[in-house]
């Protein structure tokens, strides 16, 4: 014999969640944001590498390398 009764059964059921599309589009927003954050840091790494010869050889990368990055 179950412990459970038949109107707990749907309780052990996780309910599905709905999103609003105030949340979606959230989402989606942040998502983009983040991308070009990253975007925005990489091309700042790469600028700076390509300025500082020193810090690029220091990381075994040449100049030639740092240009290849940008394509």
């Amino acid at each position: 014999m179950s412990c459970y009764s038949h109107s707990e059964k749907g309780a052990a059921f996780v309910a599905h969640q709905t999103f609003s599309l105030r949340t979606l589009f959230g989402v989606i927003a942040d998502r983009f944001r983040r991308a070009r954050d990253r975007r925005r840091q990489r091309q700042e790494l790469i600028d700076y590498l390509a300025s500082d010869h020193r810090a690029a050889r220091d990381l075994g990368i040449t100049v030639y390398d740092v240009d290849n990055f940008c394509r």
